[in-house]
């Protein structure tokens, strides 16, 4: 009785110590962190927010990072550098109030997750001029002596659009590396590896729209044209066509200006704007009038995009060229059917005559003109169309 008597008595003992110190453990963990609680992988178990917050704020400032790329450091900066470690009271007041202090066994046996690795709402606040500046000289730098990503896209070789392949540089991206860096910081990682930063292609070879615009590349380089001008078919040569398509930043274009010479050449053959005309008279005499306001011109600038806008529609065309002025048409006869000829005897109405015919124009005529009563000048008026043409010899 005696030995199982004090058996009870040394167990209520050791229970009571057990929990006399988890008690007091419990206590002390009210007003400090629980054990190997780690903030940007410094360790602050069993300190105050005051205390971690110091701590954190000297060791974030004065650890030193490494960028290593394929096992070379080529980089290296501290915290001071992209200003790490600026308050984080309230980051450190909020992970304390979140610890159930009666768990500490739990903590000393398990551990904790990094704070700031595991929630960004409690990683360290980086000066963003600072880490900014940081990223971009030393991407800069380190860019000035390695190979371009390029993407896969069309060129033409041998007078044939083909697709060049994407070329895989070792250039960084901007973006990625700030990434790392800030990560780095956060979780206290002091190596960084570059090789997760390279720039990337964009666009490949085997791209869907890639495959479609060397198609439709392809395509117009097979296109004819001609012009109808004047009662001829000229065609456009199948060379300049090709010449005029061309693939950049991802766009399939026409080049208005490779039309620019030969609408020029085509402009001084069929402009009649500053021609003489030679023509048979209602009289039947052959005369030649110098240019006047009648007659066309090619517009040649807007034609040179009409065109090229047509050629990208991909069809076999035949089209008449903009041109500004009159007389234009397609037939090749610029004169029309319908004209009016005459050597400079005026024909107008004349209100201030009181009386016509008989002998009254002897003494009160015009010199030159035909006085017509203004009802029959309307009359006459009406019977030519707007833009009769009129050819004064």
């Amino acid at each position: 009785m005696r030995i199982k008597k004090g058996v009870i008595i040394v167990g209520s003992l050791v229970l009571l110590t057990l929990l006399g110190i988890y008690m007091g453990f419990a206590l002390h963990y009210q007003n400090t962190m629980l054990p190997h609680t780690t903030f940007a992988g410094v360790s602050i178990g069993g300190m105050d927010v005051q205390t971690a917050k110091k701590t954190i704020k000297k060791t974030a400032l004065d650890r030193e990072y490494k960028l290593d790329d394929k096992g070379k450091v080529v980089a290296q900066f501290t915290g001071h550098v992209v200003g790490s470690a600026q308050d984080v009271g309230t980051d450190l007041a909020q992970l304390k109030s979140a610890q159930n202090p009666w768990s500490w066994p739990a903590a000393m046996v398990g551990g904790q997750a990094d704070a700031a690795a595991t929630d960004s709402s409690t990683s360290l606040k980086l000066n963003q001029k600072k880490i900014n500046s940081f990223v971009t000289t030393t991407v800069n730098k380190l860019n000035a002596n390695r190979s371009q990503t390029t993407n896969a896209s069309i060129a033409k070789k041998d007078g044939q659009f083909v697709v060049t392949k994407e070329v895989y540089g070792n250039n960084l991206d901007t973006g990625k590396v700030e990434k790392l860096v800030k990560k780095m910081v956060a979780t206290g990682q002091t190596t960084g590896n570059l090789q997760n930063t390279y720039v990337q292609p964009t666009v490949k070879a085997n791209s869907e729209k890639l495959q479609k615009d060397l198609s439709t590349l392809k395509q117009l380089s097979t296109v004819k044209g001609h012009y109808s001008i004047s009662g001829d078919t000229v065609t456009i040569p199948e060379s300049l066509i090709r010449s005029s398509i061309y693939y950049k930043d991802g766009e399939v274009s026409v080049n208005p200006s490779v039309f620019q010479n030969f609408l020029a050449e085509l402009a001084t053959k069929y402009n009649t704007i500053d021609k003489t005309r030679t023509f048979k008279t209602h009289s039947g005499s052959t005369v030649s009038i110098p240019a006047g306001t009648w007659g066309w011109s090619i517009q040649q600038s807007s034609e040179a995009t009409e065109l090229a806008a047509t050629i990208k529609k991909g069809s076999d065309f035949t089209r008449h060229p903009l041109v500004s002025g009159s007389g234009q048409n397609y037939s090749g006869n610029e004169i029309p059917k319908t004209y009016i000829d005459y050597t400079g005897v005026g024909l107008h109405d004349s209100p201030w005559q009181p009386k016509y015919g008989g002998d009254w124009y002897k003494e009160h005529g015009s010199h030159g003109c035909v006085n017509t009563p203004p009802d029959v000048m309307a009359k006459l008026y009406n019977l030519i169309p707007a833009g009769t043409p009129v050819f004064i010899y």
